[in-house]
């Protein structure tokens, strides 16, 4: 029974690992793209949230911490 359970978990956790390929490589396209419209959207909230000349909402700046938090 031990041998079946060790066979067992190691087949899960190649078809594991096969999923996660498959997904990445059918919605790897879809992933970066959203990534990238995520960075831009944080960025701009973080462009508008900080600029001095602006009066900003407090509400849609409150999540924005502090300003090294995002510097590269």
């Amino acid at each position: 029974m031990k041998v079946f359970n060790k066979i067992l978990k190691v087949f899960l956790a190649l078809a594991a690992v096969a999923g996660i390929i498959y997904t990445i490589a059918a919605y790897g396209e879809r992933i970066v793209a959203w990534a990238k419209n995520l960075l831009e959207t944080l960025r701009a909230k973080i462009d508008y949230c900080y600029n001095d000349d602006a009066d900003f909402d407090e509400e849609f700046c409150d999540d924005v911490t502090d300003e090294e938090d995002f510097e590269a």
